[in-house]
């Protein structure tokens, strides 16, 4: 089943670009913790600050998490390394899952 990110009520701009690509997880089961939404902030912020690794994205995620909750839920904390890949491993149609964006 694939789900859209939608709309928030505090959304910012920056997420609203993403809120039409769909989620290629199995977010209706199976071991899902982390908002597509949260994902995208956490790396497209750590790469604007220069973070070009997972395990540099992830220790950007846990020293700026207070700041990333204000724009995002990161309710399950900070995704490893193996969600990230994942689900930047994940296509559609041969495109990366990022470009499907509108």
């Amino acid at each position: 089943m694939q789900e859209k990110l939608g709309p928030t009520a505090n959304q910012t701009p920056f997420l609203m670009y993403f809120s039409e690509l769909d989620d290629l997880r199995r977010v209706d089961r199976g071991n899902f913790h982390h908002l597509l939404s949260d994902i995208l902030l956490l790396t497209i912020s750590a790469m604007l600050c220069g973070v070009n690794e997972w395990p540099s994205v992830i220790t950007f995620g846990k020293n700026q998490l207070g700041w990333l909750r204000g724009f995002g839920s990161f309710s399950k904390g900070i995704p490893s390394q193996d969600t990230l890949e994942r689900v930047f491993a994940a296509t559609t149609n041969g495109k990366p899952l990022v470009a499907q964006a509108k």
